[in-house]
């Protein structure tokens, strides 16, 4: 039996359906460097192997507690082990997450260095396999008043302060405090009441929890009418605020209800839902509108513009974006004669990779492979419904690019989930750029969900454009069918008007693939000019600062190769910046970029004299000396059109 009760921390622990973690989770908690602990694990009635771990776990350790219960949800069982607690402070862990081992060392020490009743430490968001998903900034180290942090809790970090199990309490917070049975959110619904029975809180944004991420948890599901909880929680918060003499305290909250609210509207389907759920949803709706406009009444014109009009404006976007996405899901439906779906095309504003998508359709044209295209805005992280609509003898194709590996990882992920939603179809991405950054863990980390993700699927084959890229496919992807061939963009069948070519253009790099310095930039100004002292120089990019839609694709590359067409001379560190010199047979001299893909392209058209790559100031004196720009060149791509000979076999397969 324990026998130290004082500074006693019960930890209550809620089980249900979560064999696969329980072990890794109770092992955290068990291992604590402070060891003064009542460990409550509360069965929720679990189907599967969980009551039977938990006696087990019980077995073990004599600090352990198990309740076996009725299913009634996460809230009830953490007030089942609420009930039975008996430490002078409580904290909750989640089954499936785990927590460092010197977690309640470190939040006791605070409290009892600072006299407080409540301590928060950050957590990092983590896969089932460990790795790190998302970066998390959220916390600070101090220490703040109640109502301190009532004021700023509904604000940019929300998470760290809403959540329960970051925490460590007095037992006396929950004296009167327990969780809404039946709700989900349910932190939503405790966590203000919380914070207002204490005279302290201390912070601190040292991880020291982990929080798994998991397919199918709760927080994970689909968009359901239960989400509206979450409404619901926050206008019990506009009315505790009311009531508790913080109303002038409260424009966060309405501003954060507010959000919710018109996040989750038109989210829900309602023709699915049942007649309980709607009158739920309706009677929250009143309930919201209730504390939302008649407090917007009632506040001032300045705080109207500040909480509720940026609001409102939010939910016009909203309205427009589904009907947007509801007219792209009805025209995907209606593809049946389409033999392939081009899937992931951009509407940013770079013109090198909207070149890439035309030169892939032009070829899929030429082989008569009818093509519907669904750009990654148009997804809108909703892969999983289009691959449902797919039937399985439609071909995916993911566009070429530079973007796959740790330097662009929203790009990768997107290319990740398309990958895992469409496993029954074909899948062609065509020429890529592959870069992993293997010296930091995270990157390493990275690399290995890639290798699980893209190997696990039976029918991908992989473009790659660069020797570089080839290599690393081989290396750590063997399974994937991988062939290498020029940038698509070589090939690209466009008339550009002739022009009396004049000025000398830079085109480089501001992004993460930046390699070429400032100081470097002015050298290579200075030796141009004494070279060239009557040429104006000027500046140029292959990104343009807007959207670029399907519909003005066509039309923004043309104008941007005639800007190339026009120049003498063109210096560039953007990988498209040389192929758009080559193909309108304007001379170029390219520097490198920070992950190789210059250098490594640069093989596939070294043949063209015209364009030349150089690695340092001293080679492109020396290019500088020998080019002649004045000199009339042309472009022949039929020179590559044996290298491309993989990838239009695989094209004509499609039929």
């Amino acid at each position: 039996m324990l026998k130290d009760k004082c500074n006693l921390i019960s930890v209550i622990i809620p089980v249900y359906k979560v064999e696969k973690y329980l072990d890794k989770c109770i092992q955290s908690v068990i291992n604590q460097t402070y060891s003064n602990l009542e460990i409550i694990l509360v069965d929720d009635g679990s189907p599967d192997n969980c009551p039977q771990l938990c006696d087990d776990w019980a077995n073990k350790d004599e600090r352990i507690k198990v309740i076996h219960k009725k299913n009634g949800g996460l809230s009830d069982a953490r007030n089942a082990g609420l009930d039975i607690a008996t430490g002078e402070y409580i904290a909750f862990v989640d089954s499936d997450d785990y927590i460092e081992s010197d977690m309640y060392e470190c939040l006791l020490d605070k409290i009892i260095k600072t006299q407080s009743q409540m301590a928060i430490c950050n957590f990092e968001y983590v896969d089932t396999d460990g790795n790190i998903t998302t970066l998390n900034t959220m916390g600070q180290d101090c220490c703040f008043s109640s109502r301190q942090i009532l004021a700023d809790w509904c604000g940019n970090d929300l998470v760290y302060y809403v959540v329960v199990w970051n925490k460590l309490y007095s037992r006396k917070c929950w004296e009167n405090i327990r969780f809404p049975v039946g709700k989900i959110h349910e932190d939503n619904f405790v966590m203000y009441k919380l914070f207002f029975t204490c005279n302290r809180i201390v912070c601190s944004k040292t991880k020291k929890y982990n929080y798994v991420q998991r397919n199918n948890s709760i927080m994970s599901a689909k968009i359901s009418p239960k989400r509206f909880n979450s409404v619901e929680a926050f206008c019990e918060t506009f009315r505790f605020y009311q009531e508790n003499g913080l109303s002038d305290i409260n424009c966060d909250v309405v501003k954060r209800l507010g959000q919710h609210f018109f996040d989750l509207n038109g989210r829900i389907n309602l023709f699915i839902c049942t007649n309980e759920e709607r009158q739920y949803i309706k009677n929250t709706k009143k309930r919201f509108y209730d504390v939302y406009f008649v407090e917007a009444r009632q506040n001032s014109i300045k705080n109207f513009i500040k909480y509720y009009f940026p609001n409102l404006l939010r939910a016009i976007r909203k309205i427009v974006r589904y009907s947007k996405f509801t007219v792209t899901l009805l025209k995907y439906c209606l593809m049946f004669e389409k033999k392939a779906v081009l899937i992931d095309t951009p509407t940013h504003g770079n013109l090198g990779d909207h070149a890439i998508v035309l030169t892939q359709k032009q070829l899929l044209v030429k082989n008569k492979v009818s093509t519907h295209e669904l750009s990654a805005s148009a997804i809108d992280y909703k892969e999983y419904l289009f691959a449902k609509l797919t039937p399985k003898n439609k071909c995916i194709i993911i566009p070429g690019g530079g973007f796959l590996g740790t330097l662009w990882p929203n790009e990768e992920e997107r290319v990740r989930r398309i990958i895992n939603c469409f496993k029954d179809n074909k899948i062609i991405i065509f020429p890529q750029t592959v870069s992993y950054d293997l010296t930091s863990e995270s990157g390493r980390k990275y690399l290995k969900q890639a290798q699980k993700i893209y190997s696990a699927h039976s029918n991908l084959t992989f473009f790659v454009r660069e020797k570089q890229s080839y290599e690393i496919m081989q290396k750590y992807f063997p399974s994937v069918e991988t062939v290498l061939v020029p940038d698509i963009v070589t090939l690209l069948d466009m008339d550009i008007a002739g022009q009396n070519r004049k000025d000398i253009l830079f085109c480089m790099r501001s992004d993460l693939e930046k390699n070429v310095t400032d100081e470097q930039l002015a050298e290579i100004q200075q030796i141009l000019k004494i070279h060239y002292p009557n040429e104006q120089m000027n500046k140029i990019d292959t990104v343009v600062p807007y959207m670029v839609s399907e519909g003005m694709r066509k039309k923004e590359v043309k104008n941007k190769l005639e800007q190339f067409k026009k120049a003498k001379l063109i210096i560039t560190d953007r990988l498209h910046g040389m192929i758009f010199a080559t193909i309108t047979a304007t001379p170029c001299i390219a520097f490198g970029n920070s992950n190789g893909k210059v250098k490594n392209v640069y093989g596939w058209l070294k043949h063209n004299e015209y364009i030349k790559y150089v690695n340092d100031i001293d080679e492109f004196k020396s290019i500088v000396e020998t080019l002649d720009i004045e000199r009339k060149y042309y472009y022949d791509k039929t020179i590559l059109y044996d290298d491309f000979e993989p990838l239009l076999n695989i094209i004509k397969e499609i039929n």
